[in-house]
């Protein structure tokens, strides 16, 4: 990503200097764009650092209410003032380059204005970069394993923020500045303005912009909505997401199982057409261990469903202790991908049983150990999250007791449906390798 944009930066510097002694160039606004461009390949490098991993200073156990006070007045100008003043001045970047012009019309009529604005947002987004590192970077760095109290300070939060806070500069906000210069060279090296060609690529150019703006509007409100939430509901907007993926999953189980689904048409058709009643069994035996494991992708389906039950929800009978540290908080979302990545191997090795050709003995152990290791971190889940749930507010003043057995109550019975389908699935694997073993031998 980082050379790429460093190729366009220098392609668009050859550009100017190629005309700067050309009559025609009619601003200099290009060159403050492109000067825009290379500083922010300049914060890539320079200002922009990020990963605690490589951070140089030592963690401390506890912050100084100075130290906290600096990072809270920070956080603060981040969400309601330097973010926000990004989206304005963008729209003011926008309405100086004549966005809004119908005709064809030279994209900048007030060099002076725009070159203005885009020192504001250099300005802004210096500020931003600042802000971020008092949030983040500022020592003393408190230990991941201690910031339980830290409350939006803790690591695993100001991380994020700071990489989806880069994304957005180092990417979505460069690629748009590096199209609108584009879209202004592009005007000062055609020929005839008039021309339908040129016309036509203008037009595009500018919707290209106008795209581009839109999402990153939409990507800042996203990352000062994204700061705002709890501990427990940042976990919930990745577990969504996985609870997606398993609808996928579930569509292309459905595949197998489905005679007249293009997946399997189209492999049943690339098979050769001989030995037609021993591969008639194997497609059965497929089959049937893919009708076996819907009821386990179902289930998790469902499990994730009761995760992601808002906090508001009557049904809803705990969520996680505020006071959860950043090591157990990475701790739990682990888990939960270990979860979710068995789950997905699982359907993969499915799908790799029907096209194995008949040679399902050799696919079935990767099956059956997927299969055990999705039922083994489902445990270990339910256990880190069990010593780190709190009352929500359905029931609040609740004793811990009480939350406890709501939290049994709501997965033990679901861990049990899972570890039956789980037996049913690894006996008809296990049934299936012997009349494979059958099926060879005669």
């Amino acid at each position: 990503m980082q050379n790429s944009r460093v190729r366009m930066a220098a392609w668009t510097w050859k550009l100017i200097r190629n005309r700067s002694n050309r009559a025609h160039c009619k601003s200099g606004v290009a060159q403050v764009i492109s000067e825009a461009l290379q500083a922010f390949d300049k914060w890539l490098d320079d200002d922009f650092r990020y990963g605690h991993d490589l951070h140089p200073y030592p963690r401390e156990k506890q912050l100084t209410l100075d130290q906290l006070d600096k990072q809270i007045d920070a956080l603060h100008d981040l969400r309601t003032v330097l973010l926000p003043a990004t989206k304005h001045q963008l729209v003011a970047l926008l309405q100086s380059l004549g966005l809004q012009s119908k005709q064809p019309a030279y994209p900048c009529p007030d060099p002076e204005l725009t070159a203005k604005i885009l020192s504001d947002m250099h300005s802004t987004t210096s500020s931003i970069i600042s802000a971020l590192d008092i949030v983040t970077w500022t020592p003393p760095i408190p230990d991941p394993s201690n910031d339980h109290r830290l409350q939006d300070f803790k690591q695993f939060r100001t991380t994020c923020l700071l990489q989806k806070t880069k994304r957005i500069i180092h990417h979505d906000l460069w690629r748009l500045l590096y199209t609108c210069a584009e879209w202004v060279l592009a005007w000062d090296d055609q020929g005839d303005p008039k021309d339908t060609a040129s016309q036509t690529r203008s037009a595009n150019t500018r919707n290209r912009i106008s795209r581009l703006a839109v999402h990153f509007v939409i990507l800042i409100d996203e990352v000062i909505e994204w700061s705002k939430l709890s501990d427990f509901a940042i976990l919930q907007e990745e577990w969504q997401k996985s609870a997606q993926e398993c609808n996928v999953m579930l569509q292309a189980l459905s595949g197998i199982l489905n005679a007249t689904s293009m997946w399997r048409q189209k492999i049943d058709q690339n098979q050769p057409g001989d030995n037609q009643e021993e591969r008639q069994a194997h497609r059965a035996r497929a089959i049937q261990l893919a009708q076996l494991t819907m009821p386990i992708l179902k289930l998790t389906r469902i499990f994730y469903a009761k995760l992601t039950k808002t906090a508001t929800s009557d049904q809803f009978p705990f969520t996680l202790d505020p006071e959860i540290s950043s090591k157990e908080h990475e701790l739990l979302q682990d888990r939960m991908s270990t979860f979710h990545f068995n789950i997905n191997r699982l359907v993969n090795c499915l799908g790799r049983t029907y096209i194995a050709n008949m040679n399902m003995t050799a696919e079935i152990p990767s099956l059956k150990e997927a299969l055990i290791e999705s039922i083994g971190s489902l445990e270990k889940v339910l256990l880190t999250l069990a010593f780190r749930i709190a009352p929500s507010e359905a029931t609040a003043g609740c004793s811990a007791a009480q939350v406890q057995r709501s939290f049994k109550a709501c997965f033990f019975p679901l861990q049990k449906q899972l570890r039956v389908a789980s037996k049913n699935l690894r006996t008809a694997a296990n049934a299936c390798i012997g009349q494979a073993g059958n099926g060879e031998s005669d």
